[in-house]
Formats: C-alpha cells, sequence, structure tokens
C-alpha cells in the first residue's frame, strides 16, 4: 500500500506503508475514524483498527444473510463511504451501486441503489428473472411508493423484502 500526504494545495511524493495486509485479495477499501474496512475476493467484508501505518487483527463484519448474489463483494472494484451510504462498482458493470452502511454498528442494508444519473440496468435479458412471489408476501419487491404514497429513494437494483436498517433519501422526512 502507498500513501501521499495532501496539504490542500499539494500532494507529496508517495511513500510504502507494511501493514501485514494481502492487499491481492482485496477488491476495495475505505477508512473512517481510525477503522480500516475491506472487502474481499473471497466475498467476506472485514475491519481492523489503523493508524495511518499500522493495521490492527482482523474482524469480520456480518453480512447477516446477504448471500454473493444480493452484494457481490467478490466482484467489487472500488468502494467509498459517504454520507452513510457504501458506494461501490462492479466488475463487468457500469453502474455505480451503493447501499446503507453503519460502521459505529458494522450494519450492511439488505437493498441496493443506484444513484441518479448512473447508466441504466443491463436489458432484462441479461438480468436475474422477475421475482415470482405475490405482493405483500414474505420475498416479495416492495412497490415504488412508500405506504404513505411518498416516493422511495433511487430505484432498488436488487434485494427484496424490508430493510430495517433503511434510512430515508436525503430530503424525505424519517
Amino acid at each position: 500500500m502507498t500513501r501521499s500526504a495532501f496539504t490542500g494545495a499539494s500532494v507529496a511524493a508517495p511513500s510504502t506503508v507494511t501493514t501485514g495486509i494481502d492487499w491481492s485479495t482485496v477488491r476495495g477499501a475505505f477508512v473512517v475514524s481510525g477503522r480500516l474496512y475491506t472487502g474481499h475476493a473471497d466475498g467476506t467484508m472485514t475491519v481492523r483498527d489503523f493508524d495511518g501505518t499500522t493495521a490492527g487483527f482482523t474482524t469480520p463484519i456480518g453480512l447477516n444473510g446477504l448471500t454473493s448474489t444480493q452484494f457481490p463483494i467478490s466482484r467489487i472494484t472500488g468502494m467509498f463511504l459517504w454520507n452513510g451510504r457504501l458506494y461501490y462498482t462492479l466488475s463487468g458493470d457500469v453502474r455505480l451501486f451503493y447501499r446503507w452502511f453503519t460502521p459505529e454498528r458494522g450494519i450492511l442494508g439488505a437493498d441496493t441503489f443506484s444513484p441518479p444519473g448512473s447508466p441504466p440496468a443491463p436489458p432484462r435479458s441479461s438480468a436475474a428473472p422477475p421475482s415470482t412471489a405475490r405482493p405483500g408476501s414474505p420475498g416479495a419487491c416492495s412497490s415504488s411508493t412508500s405506504p404513505r404514497n411518498r416516493p422511495r429513494p433511487p430505484a432498488r437494483t436488487s434485494g427484496c423484502g424490508p430493510d430495517p436498517f433503511r434510512y430515508p433519501a436525503p430530503g424525505q422526512p424519517l
């Protein structure tokens, strides 16, 4: 791993940081509040203390039942956290995705979103078949409006059922 200091006006020369992490298996990483979060080729996500030089012991982040289809960590090509959203890109897909993430608790949201302005989804023929569950039944995808007929956050691109960790879109009431 390399790092470069930034003063706000200039960037220092890169220097090597020895972390003890096998970066060849890391598909994406970001740092929040002295904690390094990494997604790995084997589909796992981990966190460890990181002071900019030394990485602490690894702790797995529980995916709470998310499958590799719902959150394909092994296909991630980059990720970053901003305003409670874990943004990421996937190999073989031109879209940007995000899901809610609470670093303090290590909780990932169940739903995947694609922000406005992202390229459209691939044609239906190359996407997964639609859900056959009846509306309102367990596993059924929800409609595009909330119970109070409020528009939902940007279109959901995968995952069905309720997300107990969903936050409203910016500008929407709780």
